[in-house]
């Protein structure tokens, strides 16, 4: 340690060393010697010296040469520890921010001209149209788990020889007694009956079992071995499942209509930006694209009185206000840590990597989108999940932010801000000097700026001492 310290000595604190050793006092002026002096020197350096020279008595030499800047093995040491550093910083920003991010393959869009003729699984937002096109699609017999679930009816008497569909199949997915209800019934049609089956729901259904496992899948959680059971029992049943969306129309039929105003008032820039701001809030899903479709008529007139900050802000409030209860079905169909991922994007604007299946599922539902990082689908859905959330969820998503992996960056970036600071300070003293000097320096003058500001505002503010004027 001592070789080490050498490469980047003090010549300031070497001198005080040599000081307290002397027991001189700490009076004293600065001379530096060209060559090593004659009476009362130590050592074999040959560089020049510090003389701590007291004003009184006589001068005390210090036993370490002047330090005439860093060795080669210095450099190298010190070069070597930044590149250690700036790739430890590239690694570590690389997998919080998921730069690089691998996508996986999106769901097939399923051509409803060309029918369905397998059992499959169509993803899609709630109400998005799905039910029509899969009845369109396969002249099937609807089932709805739902109405199912809240009759207690499971006997169902079918029409041979055709499709089922089965819709709402998201319907109480966090029930684990309602989930061994659905895999009964899927049993029965797929291996008694050997049906073609049609699963319509608003998501993945293994991702969520598995998930929520044991919890979703058996009622007894405590038994691993009979849990695991339940979920091999999904795991194969859904395996002959292939999984596909359908097209959203809306998307088209949105960018037409908004053409369409365009178009109309292109010599109006204030009927524009309210046309791009809708855009941008509304263009993710069928039910939001409505919203903004109705929203835009009564806006129309008033977009000419509004700056680009405030009308967003203003179409925000609006767009939440009329979506509040879709926004919370569409929070119903999210796992727990597809929650989480959404409150850590809302707040802080970045995920922990650690939850990549959670990502990849809301970035296929369109929930998440990646722009220079993943951000929540539009402002106002952002604005949910800060503000309509349990106290009790709120206070286990914040203790996970805590526990992070980015915690660990900015506690590991703090500390080397430290080290850094007590390098300077201890290497580079005349600089450390004038910053302080300056530091003090602005804060002075901001206080005096302040003091100034506040005095003016009390003498607008003064009440004059007879009081208010009576009517």
């Amino acid at each position: 340690m001592g070789d080490v310290a050498e490469l980047f000595q003090s010549r300031d604190y070497a001198g005080l060393l040599e000081l307290e050793r002397a027991h001189k006092p700490r009076e004293f002026n600065w001379r530096v010697f060209p060559k090593k002096p004659a009476a009362g020197a130590t050592g074999d350096h040959c560089a020049a010296w510090i003389s701590l020279e007291s004003v009184s008595r006589d001068p005390v030499v210090s036993g370490l040469p002047l330090w005439g800047g860093y060795t080669s093995t210095g450099k190298g040491i010190l070069a070597l520890s930044i590149l250690l550093l700036l790739a430890w910083l590239y690694l570590i920003i690389r997998r919080i921010f998921l730069i690089g991010w691998r996508e996986s393959s999106e769901l097939e869009v399923i051509d409803v001209s060309e029918g369905i003729h397998r059992s499959t699984v169509i993803i899609g937002h709630p109400k998005s149209g799905k039910s029509g096109m899969a009845q369109k699609a396969s002249h099937g017999y609807a089932v709805d788990i739902a109405a199912m679930a809240a009759t207690g009816k499971w006997k169902l008497t079918l029409p041979a020889d055709c499709v089922i569909i089965l819709d709402h199949f998201e319907y109480g997915m966090d029930d684990a007694a309602l989930n061994m209800k659905k895999l009964e019934l899927l049993e029965r049609l797929v291996y008694v009956e050997g049906r073609t089956i049609v699963i319509l729901c608003s998501l993945d259904p293994m991702f969520y079992l598995v998930a929520g496992f044991p919890n979703t899948v058996s009622t007894d959680p405590g038994n691993g071995s009979a849990s695991a059971q339940v979920r091999d029992r999904w795991a194969s049943i859904l395996s002959a499942f292939y999984k596909g969306k359908f097209e959203d129309k809306t998307s088209k039929q949105f960018d037409i209509q908004l053409g369409k105003m365009q178009e109309q008032g292109k010599n109006s820039p204030a009927l524009i930006m309210l046309i791009n701001v809708v855009r941008q809030e509304c263009d993710h899903t069928a039910i939001l694209r409505r919203i903004g479709l109705r929203l835009l008529p009564p806006r129309i007139k008033q977009s000419a009185l509004a700056n680009e900050s405030g009308l967003r802000e203003e179409v925000m409030e609006d767009v939440l206000d009329r979506a509040d209860a879709y926004y919370r079905s569409l929070w119903s169909t999210c796992t727990e840590d597809e929650r989480l991922v959404l409150y850590q994007l809302a707040k802080d604007g970045w995920a922990n990597p650690k939850n990549s299946k959670a990502i990849q599922e809301l970035k296929r539902r369109g929930l998440i989108f990646w722009s220079s990082g993943f951000r929540v689908m539009n402002k106002s859905f952002r604005q949910f999940v800060l503000d309509y959330q349990y106290p009790e969820d709120l206070a286990a998503w914040n203790n996970e932010v805590r526990q992070s992996t980015w915690r660990a960056v900015r506690s590991s970036i703090l500390v080397a801000g430290v080290l850094l600071v007590v390098w300077l300070v201890y290497s580079q003293q005349q600089v450390v000097h004038v910053a302080v000097g300056y530091v003090g320096a602005i804060g002075a003058a901001a206080a005096t700026v302040a003091g100034l500001v506040s005095s003016l505002r009390n003498r607008g503010t003064k009440v004059p001492v007879d009081g208010p004027q009576q009517a």
